[in-house]
């Protein structure tokens, strides 16, 4: 499955890093060029809940650019409900996490036409 091998390299890279700076690009084009476009389009759930769940800024701005990567590698513009539905907090942890991050998201956004404008984050009463 291409979430599960996403998480095995992702969780290898974290823990031992890497003295090759495209460890990442090169794992995730590897990752990629074996997937369909069913494959692609089905591991955004997964790849959506890790990136709800992700503490590091860094790990973060990695699983949005891989969201983006499985829309176009899916061939489609569609999102599914899950991306959909998280949307608002994964907009709020890249403000948090800082300009790169949300760049990313409106990249992301940008792709499967969600809206990042016009979200509104909930007002403290």
């Amino acid at each position: 499955m291409v979430a599960d091998e996403y998480k095995r390299k992702i969780e290898l890279y974290r823990s031992e890093g890497s003295d090759d700076e495209w460890f990442y690009g090169k794992a995730c084009d590897a990752i990629l060029d074996k997937c369909n476009s069913s494959e692609a389009y089905d591991a955004i759930k997964e790849i959506t809940f890790l990136a709800v769940s992700e503490a590091d800024a860094g790990f973060f701005y990695y699983h949005i650019q891989f969201l983006i990567s499985l829309g176009r590698a899916a061939n489609t513009t569609e999102s599914p409900a899950e991306l959909k539905g998280a949307i608002p907090l994964l907009i709020k942890k890249a403000e948090r996490a800082g300009e790169e991050q949300e760049r990313s998201m409106k990249e992301l956004c940008a792709w499967f036409r969600l809206p990042f404008n016009t979200y509104e984050p909930p007002r403290s009463q």
